[in-house]
């Protein structure tokens, strides 16, 4: 049984999420490492939540449906979401900083 490490890209099904699971590949010429990016349909067994950006392990199971063959084993870390106040006031200071960098220039 394989069991692979990723990250949730999508959890817009029900009872289904979206894995990337990156690895690396060397080049048999070049010697250069490069990443290869792999999309995996896994079932969430029970009533757990997911969210896009959990880091989850996947197991390969039994064919569920035509593209299901992995289900989510356990969920190794979470997605804290950001309030809105707290995007909307980085936001308000990442403008303000370019402003007064201006104002300072113009003296």
């Amino acid at each position: 049984m394989r069991v692979l490490k990723g990250v949730i890209i999508s959890a817009k099904m029900t009872g289904t999420v979206v894995v990337k699971v990156d690895r690396f590949r060397r080049h048999p010429k070049y010697l250069v490492y490069h990443r290869i990016s792999r999309r995996y349909k896994a079932h969430i067994p029970g009533s757990e939540v997911y969210r896009a950006g959990d880091m989850v392990l996947i197991r390969e199971t039994r064919p569920l449906s035509r593209e299901i063959r992995w289900e989510v084993a356990r969920r190794l870390s979470e997605v804290i979401p950001a309030s809105e106040e707290e995007v909307t006031t980085q936001i308000t200071e990442q403008e303000k900083e370019p402003q007064e960098e201006e104002r300072e220039n113009s003296l």
